[in-house]
């Protein structure tokens, strides 16, 4: 079973999530399918892998700890770290294309199921940007507004809602929440 795959920023590579092994870990391998290499090695589950804007690096989530977090490690597998830490579901991550921002979804303590959240890229400052209790929203993804050009720019899918909403880096650092409550009286 070969899932989740994330091709990088370059396009040479493809980050996936398999059970060949008989666990779910991180794997990678050249865009042509060559040189495939294992990751993650834990009994845990590893899976969702994203790359980082510079490709340098690869988020994923894990449920090392219990449930399922994000954690951070270099291309290559090496220097693995925990970025979020507590007892609720975190899943379905995406890079903002600035490497600033991580977009996901969660069931947290007040939520009646899954909403949109976003944090920094370390973890810290995390922030809900959806409120909708009468249905999960996931799978929110950042969008490069003018892909290969301005990278300072993006625009923040939203799920369910056939909205693409432009953002700027101002509005992902200081007015997200109230960017996404507009986009949810526009529809």
């Amino acid at each position: 079973w070969d899932d989740f795959p994330s091709l990088s920023p370059s396009g040479d590579k493809i980050a996936f999530t398999s059970s060949r092994d008989g666990n779910f870990e991180i794997y990678v391998m050249n865009a042509d399918g060559s040189r495939q290499k294992r990751l993650t090695n834990d009994s845990d589950i590893d899976i969702f892998p994203v790359w980082s804007p510079d490709g340098t690096e690869i988020l994923f989530e894990s449920n090392r700890d219990g449930d399922f977090e994000f954690y951070i490690m270099k291309a290559d597998g090496s220097d693995v770290r925990q970025i979020t830490s507590n007892s609720f579901f975190d899943g379905n991550p995406d890079w903002s294309v600035t490497d600033s921002k991580i977009v996901f979804n969660s069931v947290r303590r007040d939520d009646d199921n899954d909403q949109i959240y976003v944090m920094n890229a370390d973890g810290t400052d995390v922030k809900k940007l959806s409120s909708d209790s009468s249905d999960n929203d996931v799978g929110a993804r950042f969008v490069p507004r003018k892909r290969g050009v301005d990278v300072s720019e993006a625009s923040l899918v939203i799920p369910n809602t056939g909205v693409l909403k432009p953002l700027t880096v101002a509005e992902l650092t200081e007015k997200i929440r109230p960017a996404v409550v507009r986009i949810k009286t526009e529809i």
